[in-house]
């Protein structure tokens, strides 16, 4: 408890003052004594002192409370701060109402979509934590908890999908909103993640593996086979996906000596001709009436 003495009860004003902090705020430290130096060991350590109203004993009562594992952790301003919430001051609500603005603009700039409770928590913990609330560490709370709709980290997601496809790999929804959430909590980058999606394209179409160390993507050394396939069984070029059975299978081919190697083209287009749709075709149709054309020719009942 505080000091009760005259000397004590000016050295208890002075930290009041300087350190924002009073007996009634000793169970904001929540240590265990066994770890540490506490606030409440040290207010004792103050009065049992019987410290000077002076300037030797002030600068004693700041060394004792300096040694504490709160003011260590959490410095004066902070202690002040929690003073200030404590007594309900109006410059601490009109603080933390001024960071909520600032909170729920970041939030929605980032695509995140925070409840009324995160975003209030959120702005509290900046006000009061100061210093240690950087924008990293706010987006970084922003992002844990809020819901994820839009804006820059949704752009994320949707940029990490597009080369997922584009590398003939796919994940489900939440991978790619985790990847985005980590991104925007700046514990990753978006090459950190494609280096994955390439890892696994390059285990899975082991033939040009050190192309795509390069630059290459999937869908790119696939374009040849897609162009044959949509003249050849007459299909949008963009409706044929690289996880088509037929694509798939150029892709992953191998030689003679079970080595990955791309399919060589016609063979490919050979394959195709042995699709059932193949037969539906008016390339197929073309192809009978002239083998018609030259059998009859051959026996010379057309000209």
């Amino acid at each position: 408890m505080a000091p009760k003495s005259k000397n004590n009860t000016a050295v208890s004003a002075y930290i009041a003052s300087h350190f924002g902090l009073t007996d009634h705020l000793l169970d904001l430290d929540t240590s265990d004594p066994a770890q540490g130096y506490t606030l409440t060991e040290a207010f004792a350590d103050i009065a049992k002192e019987n410290l000077a109203a002076n300037s030797v004993g002030y600068n004693r009562a700041a060394e004792i409370l300096a040694k504490t594992q709160w003011f260590q952790k959490h410095g004066v301003q902070v202690t002040q701060r929690l003073g200030q919430e404590r007594s309900k001051s109006g410059a601490f609500k009109e603080a933390v109402a001024n960071n909520l603005v600032d909170i729920k603009a970041q939030a929605n700039t980032a695509g995140f979509d925070l409840t009324d409770e995160q975003a209030q928590e959120i702005a509290r913990d900046s006000f009061v934590f100061g210093n240690a609330y950087n924008s990293n560490k706010i987006m970084e709370r922003i992002a844990s908890t809020g819901q994820l709709t839009g804006g820059q980290a949704m752009n994320t997601a949707d940029a990490l999908k597009a080369h997922g496809a584009n590398m003939g790999v796919s994940y489900d929804d939440s991978w790619y909103t985790d990847a985005a959430r980590s991104i925007a909590q700046d514990k990753s980058t978006a090459d950190d993640w494609k280096r994955q999606i390439n890892d696994v394209a390059k285990s899975r179409y082991a033939a040009f593996a050190d192309q795509i160390d390069k630059g290459l993507t999937v869908a790119q050394a696939a374009s040849p086979y897609i162009q044959s396939m949509s003249q050849i069984l007459e299909l949008p070029a963009t409706s044929i996906k690289l996880t088509d059975p037929s694509i798939n299978k150029a892709l992953t081919n191998l030689d003679a000596d079970s080595k990955p190697a791309l399919q060589p083209i016609w063979q490919f287009e050979t394959s195709l001709r042995k699709d059932p749709r193949w037969a539906s075709t008016k390339n197929a149709r073309d192809t009978v009436d002239s083998t018609a054309r030259k059998i009859l020719s051959d026996f010379g009942l057309v000209s």
